[in-house]
């Protein structure tokens, strides 16, 4: 009931030798941004092919070809958030994308202003659509996420237990460092991870 497994496991049996006393390391460093998300510095209006930020993606080190994610803005968390490939950057914090906006992306500053029903006065805020960059040169991944049926007579850290409310878990890439040792992944995307439904 488990998918693919991504980690490192100490020797449990104990032992003198380096290894044995420190456990593994696991030590995964991939080509680092200067920034990995910004905010649109003006509205990103439907059907429009290029976006403003508050930064310069050249010198966030963003490059053509990089695949970007823009957060909806609707209100209610209603909406939904879209991907597009980098085609050009320009250094005044425009970017050119492969495609059109399917829905429009907010800007906006809203000032201090005074409470309806109380002497409060609410700060400034600032209601802006979250730009990240997606593309890292190192990815790990998972088999695709895939629905497997419970078993009944098996303990919750040993696969998809059945319960009165669990007929299936969700599965994908499963990561730990156990027992003993050290991991550290930097500048990374992991994918397709989670084990829903199973414990450990």
């Amino acid at each position: 009931g488990r998918s693919r497994f991504f980690g490192g496991v100490g020797d449990t049996n104990g032992g003198t030798s380096l290894v044995n006393s420190f456990g593994p390391m696991v030590d995964i460093t991939g080509f680092k941004l200067q920034r990995t998300w910004s905010l649109l510095a003006e509205p990103f209006l439907q059907n429009q092919e290029s976006f403003k930020l508050l930064h310069s993606p050249i010198r966030m080190g963003w490059k053509v070809g990089d695949r970007v994610g823009i957060s909806p803005t609707q209100k209610g968390s209603d909406g939904t958030g879209h991907t597009f490939r980098i085609t050009q950057l320009d250094d005044d914090g425009t970017v050119h994308v492969d495609r059109p906006n399917p829905s429009i992306k907010k800007a906006a500053f809203i000032p201090p202003r005074q409470a309806t029903y109380n002497e409060e006065t609410r700060t400034a805020s600032l209601l802006s659509a979250e730009v990240v960059n997606l593309s890292r040169n190192i990815v790990i991944t998972g088999d695709d996420l895939r629905h497997v049926d419970c078993e009944p007579n098996i303990g919750s850290t040993q696969g998809c237990r059945c319960t009165e409310h669990r007929k299936k878990c969700t599965v994908g890439l499963h990561t730990a460092q156990m027992h003993a040792g050290t991991m550290s992944i930097r500048n990374v995307r992991l994918e397709k991870c989670g084990q829903r439904g199973i414990d450990g």
